[in-house]
C-alpha cells in the first residue's frame, strides 16, 4: 500500500504542497500588486512559475497544477488586474507544473521499480542459494543413505544433514521401540554429554517435543525458548549446555509406520517457514524408508551370521567324539550367537539325579572352559529349574537371580548379571540344560535370539547323546583293550620300566598295539612291542593271541630271533596277525647286555647320559604271517651305564604326507632334551609327540637301570578326568617300594576317593589343585591327600560325600585337617 502522506515516494505531501505552495504563491502576488501590466514578464510571473514546477515536481503533477491554479488567480487579480496576459502566464505555470510533475513522478516511478526489482533480485538470488544449499544437504544426505548399510549409519546421515540445511546448534533421532512405548536414543550432535546419557532411552509419552510428534504425526515447532518451557516444563530441569532456544521434530514415516522422531534444537529464537517444516518433513520420509532398508539388511545379516554360526557349531559337532567336545562347541556357538559373555551347558546323570555342569568363560574372544562340578537335580539353581521344567527362563537381574537360585548364584554368579537358560531335548525327554549369561544388565532376549538359543539347545541334544554312545562303546573297547594289555604300566624286578597305551581318538575300534615284560628265571628281562595290522575286535583278539604266545616263548626261550621264528608260525594260524610287526629283546641287566630281532617294526631308541641317542638298527626282517620262510636275524649291543631304551609302535613316529625318517629324527630330537628326567617324564615328553586328535593307538616302552624309590609327588587339576593318570603313576611308584599287590590296591583306592571329595567338595563353580604326596617312612608308607578349597559339608539327603568313610575302612590310619587354607588326608600304612 502506498503512503498517504508520500504517495509513489514524492517528498512533500499533497497537502503540505497546496498549503505551502498556496501561500508563498498568495504572498508573491500580495507582494507585487498594483504593478504595471507587463509584470507577468517580469519576477512575479518567474516566482509563479517556478514554485508551479517545484510544487508539480515534490508532490505530483496535480499539486502543481492546484498551486499554479492558487497562485495564478492572485497573480492574475492582483498583479495584472485581470489582463490576458496574466492568464497566458497562468496557463503556462499551470502546463509547465503538469509537466514537470508528470516527469518527477516518472523518474520516482522508474526508480521504485528498480529498487523493487533489485530488491526481489536479491531474494530470489537468497532464495535460489537457500533452495541450492538445502538441495547440497539433501543430494549429500541422499548420497550418503545409499552407502549406509546400518540404521546407526542412516541415522547419523541424518542428524547432520538436519544441522547442516537448518542451521541447527543440535540435532538428535530416537526410534520407536517394537512395542512402541519407549524411544531409544540413536544418534544425536551437540547436546551435552549426561543429557545423552540421561536419554539414551525414555517412554515415548515422555514429555517432550517427541511425544506431540508421535502424536500428530506431523512436523512441530516451537519458536523460542520461553516457548518451550511453557509447552514442556520439563526442559528448564536441563542444564547450562543444552540449546534452550527454538525447536522443531518430524516424524520418521516408512509409508504409514512411525519409525521414530528427528529434533533440532537452536541456541537463539527462530521463526520457521513452510519451507523448513516441508524440508523436515522430506527428510524424515526420506530416511524413514532408508531406515526401513537399514533395517532389512541388518535382519538379512543377522541371519545370515545365525546361518553361518549354526553351519560352524554343525561342524564342530560333527567332528565332537566326546561330551566335552560337543560341550565346548555349544558353548562357543551359545556364547559367540548372541554376545553373551559367559554359558554352562548342564547334563543329567545316567540316575538323573544330578547334573554336570561345565561352564564356558568368554575372554578375549577365546572361550575358557572351567573345571565341570555336580549339581543335585533337586538344588535351587537355574539350570536345575529348567531341567525339571522343561521351558525357558529369562532371569533380568542379580537381585532377582539370587532371591530365586541362591545356590546357582552362589557358584555361577561371577559368570553374568543376566541368565537366559533353554532345556536340552532328545528323543522327546530332557537331559539337561543350556545357559548364557550376560555381563551388562539388558533387556530379554529377541525372539531371534531366543530362537538361535533353542536351535543350539536341540543341536546340543543330538550331540550330546551322540558323544554319549560314543563314550560308552569307546569306554567298552577301553576296558577290553586294558584287559588284554598287561596290568598297570609293566613291572620289572630287575630294571625300571614305564610303560604307556594311547588309543586312538577317532572312531571306537580297538587298536592292534601291544607291549609286554617278562622277568626270567636267569634274571634277565624279555619286553617286547608289537602292532597287529587294522583295528577292530578281530585284530584284538589277534593282539592277544600273539602276545599271549610272545610271553609264553620269552619264558622258554633266550633268543629273541628263535621266538620270532616260533611266533611267525603261530602267526600263520591266527586270524588277523597277517604282516604284524614285533621286536623282541632280552637285556641282561648285570652286564647291561642286549640281544634283538626286529620282524618289520621301527628300531628301538637308545639314549646315552650324555644326550646323544642312537637307533638299534640291527636284526631287521619282514613282518610276521608271510607265507614263505624267511631268515630272522638278531644283533646284539652293549648298553652303557645310565643307558635308557626307548621301544614304540609306529603311532608314535609316523605323520600322513611326511617321511618316517623325519618322524624317527623329531624322537631323537625330543629324546634328547627330556633325557634328564625320571622314565615318567621321558614318557610324558615322549608322548607330546602324539596328536591330540590321532586315528592310529601308541605303545610305548621306556626302560632304565633299577633306581632307589623316590618320594611320590603329583598335582594336578581338580577335575575328575585327572584320577584315571594318577592313579596310574601312583600304582607305578608303589610297584617299585616293595607293597604287596592288595595292600597296593588299598592304597590306590584310598587315594582315588580322597582325591575325589576334594574335587567334589572344595572347588565348587571354580578351579584349583589336588596334590598327592607318598613317601617311606620308619618302614611304613605316608600317603597325603591335600587340596586349597574349602570343604562343603554334604546334605544329610545326599547319597554322595561318603568317600572318607571308605577311606577309613580300608586304610586304617587316618588322619583329616580342615582349615582357612584347605584339607589334608593323611594315610599311614606299613610295610610288612
Amino acid at each position: 500500500m502506498r503512503s498517504s502522506r508520500r504517495p509513489s515516494g514524492r517528498p512533500v505531501s499533497f497537502s503540505a504542497a497546496l498549503l505551502l505552495g498556496g501561500a508563498v504563491q498568495v504572498a508573491v502576488a500580495l507582494a507585487f500588486a498594483g504593478g504595471s501590466a507587463s509584470a507577468y514578464r517580469g519576477v512575479p510571473s518567474g516566482l509563479g512559475l517556478l514554485f508551479s514546477v517545484l510544487a508539480g515536481v515534490l508532490a505530483g503533477p496535480l499539486a502543481g497544477i492546484l498551486v499554479a491554479l492558487e497562485g495564478g488567480a492572485g497573480f492574475v487579480i492582483f498583479v495584472t488586474n485581470g489582463a490576458l496576459g496574466g492568464w497566458v502566464a497562468v496557463v503556462l505555470w499551470i502546463v509547465a507544473a503538469g509537466v514537470a510533475g508528470a516527469i518527477a513522478d516518472r523518474y520516482r516511478e522508474t526508480g521504485h521499480e528498480r529498487d523493487i526489482a533489485h530488491a526481489s533480485e536479491r531474494r530470489a538470488r537468497q532464495a535460489a542459494e537457500s533452495e541450492s544449499a538445502r538441495l547440497a544437504h539433501l543430494h549429500n544426505l541422499t548420497g550418503r543413505l545409499a552407502d549406509a548399510l546400518t540404521v546407526r549409519d542412516v541415522c547419523g546421515a541424518l542428524v547432520d544433514t538436519a544441522i547442516g540445511s537448518l542451521g541447527a546448534d543440535a540435532s538428535g533421532v530416537a526410534l520407536l521401540s517394537p512395542d512402541g512405548a519407549e524411544l531409544e536414543r540413536v544418534a544425536a550432535r551437540g547436546f551435552p554429554d549426561d543429557v545423552l546419557a540421561a536419554w539414551s532411552r525414555f517412554p515415548a509419552d515422555a514429555p517432550v517435543i517427541a511425544r506431540d510428534v508421535i502424536q500428530e504425526r506431523s512436523v512441530v515447532t516451537v519458536g523460542s525458548a520461553e516457548e518451550a518451557v511453557e509447552r514442556y516444563p520439563l526442559l528448564a530441569n536441563f542444564g547450562e549446555g543444552y540449546p534452550m532456544g527454538a525447536q522443531a521434530a518430524a516424524p520418521l514415516l516408512a509409508g504409514d509406520e512411525l519409525l521414530g522422531v528427528l529434533g533440532v534444537n537452536f541456541r537463539g529464537p527462530r521463526r520457521f517457514s513452510l519451507e523448513d517444516e516441508s524440508l523436515l518433513l522430506a527428510i524424515g520420509r526420506q530416511c524413514g524408508q532408508a531406515i526401513e532398508r537399514a533395517r532389512l539388511f541388518e535382519a538379512e545379516q543377522r541371519a545370515l551370521r545365525r546361518a553361518a554360526r549354526l553351519q560352524e557349531v554343525t561342524a564342530r559337532l560333527a567332528r565332537a567324539v566326546t561330551t566335552e567336545d560337543a560341550a565346548r562347541a555349544i558353548l562357543r556357538g551359545a556364547t559367540g550367537g548372541v554376545g553373551a559373555d559367559a554359558a554352562s551347558i548342564a547334563l543329567a546323570s545316567d540316575d538323573r539325579q544330578s547334573l554336570r555342569v561345565s561352564p564356558g568363560l568368554l575372554s578375549s574372544g577365546t572361550l575358557r572352559l572351567r573345571s565341570p562340578f555336580e549339581i543335585s537335580m533337586n538344588d535351587r539353581t537355574v539350570l536345575a529349574h529348567v531341567y525339571r521344567n522343561g521351558r525357558a527362563m529369562w532371569i533380568a537381574s542379580p537381585e532377582e537371580w539370587e532371591s530365586r537360585f541362591e545356590q546357582g548364584f552362589a557358584t555361577q554368579g561371577d559368570l553374568g548379571r543376566c541368565v537366559y537358560a533353554v532345556p536340552i531335548v532328545a528323543k522327546g525327554e530332557a537331559i539337561g540344560a543350556l545357559a548364557v549369561y550376560f555381563q551388562a544388565e539388558r533387556g530379554e532376549p529377541s525372539a531371534e535370539e531366543a530362537e538361535l538359543i533353542s536351535s543350539f539347545a536341540h543341536q546340543a541334544g543330538v550331540a550330546l547323546e551322540r558323544a554319549r554312545a560314543y563314550e560308552v562303546e569307546h569306554e567298552a573297547a577301553m576296558t577290553l583293550q586294558r584287559n588284554l594289555m598287561p596290568e598297570g604300566t609293566g613291572y620289572s624286578a630287575n630294571v625300571d620300566v614305564d610303560g604307556r597305551y594311547l588309543p586312538a581318538t577317532r572312531g571306537v575300534h580297538v587298536g592292534g598295539d601291544w607291549y609286554d615284560i617278562v622277568d626270567r628265571p636267569d634274571g634277565t628281562v624279555a619286553f617286547a612291542v608289537g602292532d597287529i595290522a587294522g583295528h577292530g575286535l578281530q585284530a584284538a583278539a589277534a593282539m592277544g593271541q600273539v602276545r599271549s604266545a610272545w610271553r609264553a616263548l620269552a619264558l622258554s626261550m633266550t633268543e629273541p630271533n628263535a621266538i620270532l621264528a616260533s611266533l611267525d608260525r603261530f602267526a600263520g594260524g591266527v586270524d588277523g596277525a597277517f604282516f604284524s610287526t614285533i621286536l623282541s629283546l632280552l637285556l641282561d641287566p648285570s652286564r647291561n647286555d642286549l640281544r634283538y630281532a626286529s620282524a618289520g617294526h621301527p628300531p628301538a631308541l637308545v639314549i646315552e647320559p650324555d644326550g646323544s641317542t642312537r637307533f638299534l638298527e640291527g636284526g631287521r626282517s619282514v613282518p610276521l604271517g608271510l607265507p614263505f620262510d624267511l631268515p630272522r636275524p638278531q644283533a646284539h649291543e652293549r648298553l652303557g651305564p645310565g643307558s635308557i631304551l626307548v621301544v614304540y609302535t609306529d603311532g608314535l613316529v609316523e605323520r600322513r604326507e611326511e617321511p618316517l625318517d623325519r618322524g624317527l629324527q623329531r624322537l631323537a630330537e625330543v629324546a634328547s632334551r627330556v633325557r634328564a628326567g625320571s622314565l615318567t617324564e621321558i614318557s610324558d615328553g615322549l608322548l607330546e609327540l602324539v596328536a591330540d586328535d590321532r586315528h592310529d593307538d601308541v605303545a610305548l616302552l621306556t626302560i632304565g637301570p633299577r633306581r632307589p624309590v623316590e618320594v611320590f609327588r603329583r598335582t594336578f587339576p581338580a577335575d575328575a578326568h585327572e584320577l584315571s593318570s594318577m592313579r596310574a603313576e601312583l600304582r607305578r611308584w608303589l610297584e617299585r617300594s616293595g607293597l604287596p599287590t592288595e595292600t597296593l590296591e588299598d592304597v590306590v583306592l584310598a587315594c582315588t576317593e580322597a582325591a575325589t571329595n576334594a574335587i567334589e567338595h572344595a572347588y565348587i563353580g571354580r578351579r584349583g589343585d589336588v596334590l598327592i604326596e607318598a613317601e617311606s617312612e620308619d618302614g611304613g608308607l605316608q600317603v597325603s591327600v591335600i587340596d586349597h578349597g574349602r570343604w562343603r559339608h554334604p546334605r544329610p539327603d545326599d547319597s554322595r560325600g561318603r568317600g572318607l568313610d571308605l577311606v577309613r575302612a580300608v586304610i586304617g590310619d587316618v588322619d583329616v585337617e580342615r582349615g582357612e587354607g584347605g584339607t589334608t588326608v593323611r594315610m599311614r600304612v606299613g610295610v610288612p
